[in-house]
């Protein structure tokens, strides 16, 4: 990302993307001659005031950044190309016009261009029609240009909040819980009120990304997939430290697992270390599986849960990847979500570092 503050070379660029549309289009018309939309000397100061410090390009096309205002020390969250309008009630975000400076400073540092499908005949009689060449010519109208454009929702982050300092990634997935536009399949309340929470807690272990690639993907199955790599991470984690309890012993994490895996020969099981987790779970939780109706009654419901995960990764070998309704999707992924908030924050209160879960996956 390449922060621009000269107007000449940031109208160049808005419009450029303009010139690069029409390039096939079959009447001439008159490229490359000077366009623009006019600031004054205050939006100016004001546009060079925004920074955008973080941006995330969502794998359905979105895209969400965080701005600071440095003028008046705010915060601000956008999210571009969400193309209806948005009933967003929160009192964390709060909904905010975009004026021509955070327009400019939006398009030109994130480099978001035209509207591929946009009317080429409306864009040579709205927008190249006219040009430094033309009489009387004082720039562009800021609502022409920009309707060409992705369409970009703006939202101040009022401080004061829990939600208010989570990392941008935590906020594009909050935003999409709450606005649910963009989302891949259909969630019911509750599992939207749970994605939120585990945004807010923020945990440093869990890999937000593929938690916000969860809510975009288009299939269940997926989502699933998702969500059980986010809890597959913290295996070996939970374990050895359940270890390191047992032995009662005051050597460090890193120690333990050095002497079980090395002079121990302990190998750790996926089916073992969920069938941990399970029983550290609320019962109230697990057996929710049971109301599934695919659950095979005589199992037990860590190795049904197992099996859900194998049917789906290996089922097309298989030829039975498991087949569900999407009240039982429901549950199997309220309970997935449970799980994973649960190992994440065993994590946090067991002080079980980052380094140390990622350095213990490479072994």
């Amino acid at each position: 990302m390449k922060r621009m503050t000269n107007f000449i070379r940031m109208n160049k660029l808005i419009f450029q993307g303009f010139y690069d549309l029409m390039n096939e289009y079959p009447r001439e018309v008159h490229l490359y001659t000077p366009r623009w939309i006019s600031l004054n000397d205050e939006e100016k100061a004001r546009c060079n005031g925004l920074y955008v410090k973080d941006f995330f390009r969502l794998e359905n096309g979105l895209i969400s950044c965080l701005i600071e205002d440095s003028i008046n020390n705010d915060r601000y969250f956008a999210i571009i190309g969400v193309e209806k309008d948005i009933e967003f009630y929160s009192e964390i975000l709060i909904p905010k016009s975009v004026t021509k400076e955070f327009f400019f400073r939006i398009v030109c540092d994130l480099a978001i261009q035209p509207r591929e499908s946009s009317d080429k005949y409306s864009i040579e009689n709205e927008l190249l029609f006219e040009s430094s060449d033309t009489e009387g010519y004082a720039g562009h109208e800021y609502d022409v240009v920009k309707k060409y454009f992705p369409s970009v929702h703006l939202f101040k982050v009022q401080e004061g909040y829990v939600e208010s300092d989570l990392p941008l990634i935590n906020l594009t997935g909050y935003f999409l819980c709450e606005n649910k536009e963009g989302i891949g399949v259909g969630y019911c309340e509750e599992a939207l009120v749970q994605y939120k929470e585990i945004f807010t807690l923020n945990f440093e272990t869990l890999n937000y990304n593929a938690l916000v690639r969860s809510l975009i993907n288009l299939y269940y199955k997926d989502v699933f997939m998702d969500i059980y790599r986010c809890i597959e991470y913290l295996y070996r984690a939970y374990n050895i430290n359940e270890i390191k309890k047992k032995l009662e012993t005051t050597l460090n994490l890193d120690d333990v697992y050095s002497m079980v895996t090395s002079q121990l020969s302990y190998k750790f099981t996926e089916s073992a270390s969920i069938n941990k987790i399970f029983q550290d779970m609320p019962s109230r939780v697990t057996t929710k599986l049971r109301n599934i109706e695919a659950f095979e009654g005589e199992s037990k419901e860590d190795e049904w849960f197992y099996k859900v995960r194998n049917s789906l990764v290996h089922g097309r070998r298989m030829g039975k990847e498991l087949q569900l309704e999407e009240k039982d999707w429901f549950v199997l992924l309220g309970v997935s979500l449970e799980i994973l908030k649960m190992v994440h924050q065993y994590a946090k209160d067991h002080n079980i570092s980052v380094d140390f879960i990622h350095q213990i996956q490479k072994n």
